[in-house]
């Protein structure tokens, strides 16, 4: 995994992150606002999370206003659903884990035995993808093959749309980045 989606996949793997974010897909807020009594997370731990969210880009800050709101609420939205956000945060730090993804990218190709992933994954061994593979089937992602010892993914659709968005989601993030990284090396007259 290069550039933005370790990032993204450690702030959604936090279940405080990840309140945060799903109460700012309905409007900004301050820091008070996500820190009420009953929203789960105290104030210093929101205060927190949103310096780290804004670091990687998922969240601006408005100093005049104090106010705190989503940088891509529409991408953001379909991976903060409430109802699979606890399941979700399980499953977001399992891809976040070394070579999760490309793993799963390949069993959503053709279903496979760890050791044939092994065989494939240039520089993974047995035991590493046999671990990666028992943790994305405990948080659901993968199902065993009735009959074999395979895995494959156990919602591809679901899979595609997910990891589709995150990818569109770090991508944005990037520009982002090399936009801000070219304006300030135009204002200060080096080249591109």
């Amino acid at each position: 995994m290069h550039g933005r989606t370790p990032d993204l996949l450690a702030a959604l793997g936090k279940r405080d992150g990840q309140e945060i974010l799903a109460r700012l897909v309905a409007r900004p807020a301050r820091v008070s606002e996500l820190a009420e009594p009953g929203a789960g997370v105290r104030q210093p731990t929101v205060s927190r999370r949103l310096g780290e969210l804004e670091a990687i880009g998922l969240v601006s800050h408005r100093r005049r206003k104090d106010l705190y709101s989503l940088t891509d609420p529409v991408r953001l939205r379909p991976l903060l659903r409430a109802r699979r956000r606890n399941r979700d945060t399980a499953l977001w730090v399992a891809l976040g884990r070394p070579h999760a993804i490309e793993l799963v990218l390949a069993l959503m190709a053709k279903p496979s035995t760890p050791s044939e992933l092994a065989d494939a994954a240039v520089g993974l061994d047995l035991r590493t993808v046999s671990r990666r593979v028992s943790e994305l089937a405990a948080v659901g992602a993968l199902r065993p093959v009735v009959g074999s010892r395979a895995y494959q993914v156990r919602s591809p659709a679901r899979m595609r749309m997910l990891l589709g968005t995150l990818s569109e989601l770090a991508t944005d993030l990037l520009d982002a980045d090399l936009a801000a990284e070219r304006s300030l090396r135009e204002r200060l007259g080096a080249p591109s």
